[in-house]
């Protein structure tokens, strides 16, 4: 079983080989994912996991990791695997979700308030101004997650 630093010299290695600017791209972020992962403060067990699972994604398939699609589809796989196994996120993770979900509630309450006071203009200003609370609302919230992960050191970009 390879370690994370062998895996990072396989895929340095492979970004030399490497003739699409696709592929070169998906091989950097996986680099730069696995170097900031080595940077943490992990345990044996958690390692030999990560290790487990970049064998699945990587080494057993060498050959087929130099198609883009591949390693995009095992890039997402892995970083879905780091955030449910280990809650690790990327920079900007939280803003992202709650601005979203901010965002669509925002509309809902908007379009909601709106309704009494004019059916045309009132939904319009209503979506206007939900719109606008809640995304500003959702990313207050999100940089305050950003921030407390980042201090528990779950960020794996940086």
């Amino acid at each position: 079983m390879k370690t994370i630093q062998e895996f990072i010299d396989l895929l340095k290695a492979l970004v030399d080989q490497a003739t699409l600017a696709k592929t070169i791209k998906w091989l950097k972020a996986y680099i730069q994912l696995l170097e900031g992962l080595s940077e943490k403060e992990l345990t044996t067990a958690q390692k030999e996991s990560i290790q487990v699972k970049l064998n699945e994604l990587i080494d057993a398939k060498e050959i087929r990791i130099t198609n883009y699609k591949y390693l995009k589809k095992s890039y997402y796989s892995f970083t879905s695997f780091l955030q449910k196994e280990y809650a690790f996120v990327s920079k900007g993770y939280y803003t992202g979700l709650y601005m979203s979900l901010g965002l669509s509630l925002g509309m809902s309450f908007g379009m909601i308030i709106g309704i009494p006071f004019d059916v045309t203009n009132g939904i319009t200003f209503g979506l206007l101004f939900g719109m606008l609370f809640g995304m500003t609302i959702g990313i207050i919230l999100g940089s305050l997650q950003d921030g407390i992960a980042q201090k528990e050191n779950r960020v794996l970009n940086k």
